[in-house]
């Protein structure tokens, strides 16, 4: 049985992904401010790092200290993310709506696959100063 960490992992691609004929990225987060602006801003990081094909910086700056945790208890975080984001053909993420709860914060975020956006929940937690990517799920 796969730890439910590939699947975060799938999910993380999947958040980003789609199948267009061309690899675009794009994010865009404009008009969120204080915390809520410092949600979006993560996730931009996660759609710039995801464009770049750089799992190391994913792994070090946007995903959580558990979910790292468990990836790299598969061999490598940075190894796991690098070959979920070869699959991935459009990067475009836009940040629709965040909801900061505490410590802890949701967003909803639209992404393209298959050349149709879809909207997606991320999940997300306030680490060491940071926001970090918890989890994605579909909405």
């Amino acid at each position: 049985m796969w730890p439910r960490a590939v699947i975060g992992s799938a999910c993380l691609a999947v958040a980003l992904s789609g199948c267009s004929l061309t690899p675009s990225s794009t994010a865009s987060s404009s008009g969120f401010t204080g915390q809520a602006a410092r949600v979006a801003t993560a996730l931009n990081t996660l759609a710039s790092d995801a464009s770049s094909g750089n799992g190391a910086d994913i792994c070090k700056t946007v995903l959580d200290s558990t979910l790292r945790a468990t990836l790299n208890k598969l061999g490598s975080c940075a190894t796991v993310i690098d070959n979920q984001l070869k699959t991935v053909d459009d990067f475009t993420l836009t940040v629709k709506k965040v909801k900061v709860t505490g410590s802890t914060a949701t967003a909803s975020v639209q992404t393209v696959r298959y050349r149709v956006k879809v909207t997606q929940t991320v999940s997300l937690k306030l680490e060491s100063g940071a926001w970090r990517l918890v989890s994605v799920s579909a909405v």
